[in-house]
């Protein structure tokens, strides 16, 4: 039977004498975490575990994951004094340390340990980010944390936005663990081929407008092979979801069977809103743009935003160079 290590003793974690201790007491260094010294103890197997793998004893089990556990609470707590650099390295010791007791990190980040959340929850909720590599500790967290559960994207969904973290949100979005871009699509655009850049910009008014401004790469191929594109993003506290499709059946008059169009609502339980939308497309090739746009929506009383065109360009361009950058505006009451 293995003999458990030495249960973890605070006065462990004491400096020497001579050397000062940590100003902070929710320091998070690599080196003087819980999970630190739980993997610096040596395992000690008796002579029958020697010849044959005997599991761990349960008490062994439980000190580790309550070691693991209270350090990624505290690298995940707001504003803490350590580096991000820190924090991920807490996060790797922690990785090993669960790979050495062949404990499941990845269900334990996402587990409803830490005060009923989960660790990428609050990753995502105790901003602000840093200006340098902003999103380096929850990326670490996110990949650690793979593959994630229906469950765990949710959350951190709706995480994005009660916290209005639409940088956030976008940056998960093109994550592959987290799964917005379809496998298609993946497929189709590679691994060189750029993201879809989505910016948000909220103006004041009465009507709290805001604008969107988002580049779609490679959008003609996705149409044609995929027959819509998804762009999601948060503005105002609700989150937003705009899909360009290819209508496969006749909706109305104006959505005939294969013809191109906008469809614009708010999920995840968002609170209702009037919307007055202004969908305008920029070409895409460098040379002065037109002095009216070509592209755009006028229907703003249904909920299928028709794209219909105004007044087209010179017969040589083709479709696909005129798909650039797009930028619309929307006024809610």
């Amino acid at each position: 039977m293995a003999d458990a290590p030495p249960p973890y003793d605070k006065s462990s974690s004491r400096p020497p004498r001579g050397e000062k201790a940590s100003t902070s007491r929710n320091s998070v260094s690599s080196t003087s975490t819980k999970s630190a010294a739980l993997l610096q103890t040596p395992k000690r197997r008796s002579v029958v575990g020697l010849f044959r793998h005997t599991p761990e004893p349960s008490n062994v089990l439980v000190t580790v994951k309550a070691a693991v556990l209270e350090d990624v609470s505290k690298l995940v707590q707001p504003y803490a004094p350590d580096s991000v650099a820190d924090r991920v390295g807490v996060l790797e010791t922690c990785a090993q340390l669960c790979a050495r007791y062949k404990l499941d990190f990845s269900g334990l980040l996402q587990g409803q340990s830490i005060e009923n959340h989960s660790a990428l929850y609050w990753v995502i909720a105790n901003g602000p980010l840093p200006l340098k590599a902003p999103f380096e500790l929850v990326a670490a967290v996110l990949a650690h944390s793979a593959p994630l559960q229906p469950a765990t994207i949710k959350e951190a969904r709706q995480a994005c936005i009660s916290f209005r973290s639409q940088e956030m949100f976008q940056f998960l979005r093109m994550s592959p663990d987290f799964g917005a871009l379809p496998t298609e699509d993946r497929f189709l655009l590679g691994v060189l081929a750029p993201p879809e850049e989505i910016v948000v910009e909220e103006m004041e008014g009465a009507s709290h407008p805001f604008s969107l401004r988002f580049k779609i790469p490679m959008f003609y191929r996705r149409m044609m092979l995929g027959k819509q594109i998804v762009l999601e993003f948060i503005a105002q506290g609700r989150l937003w979801k705009l899909t360009f499709f290819t209508a496969d059946k006749p909706i109305s008059a104006a959505l005939t069977h294969g013809k191109w169009s906008v469809d614009l609502r708010m999920v995840e339980k968002s609170p209702p809103t009037h919307a007055v939308v202004a969908l305008v497309i920029f070409d895409a090739r460098p040379s002065p743009p037109l002095p009216t746009p070509f592209w755009k929506s006028a229907d703003t009383k249904n909920k299928w935003l028709c794209v219909d065109r105004q007044s087209g360009p010179q017969k040589e361009t083709k479709f696909e160079d005129l798909v650039g950058s797009w930028s619309w505006t929307l006024f809610q009451q």
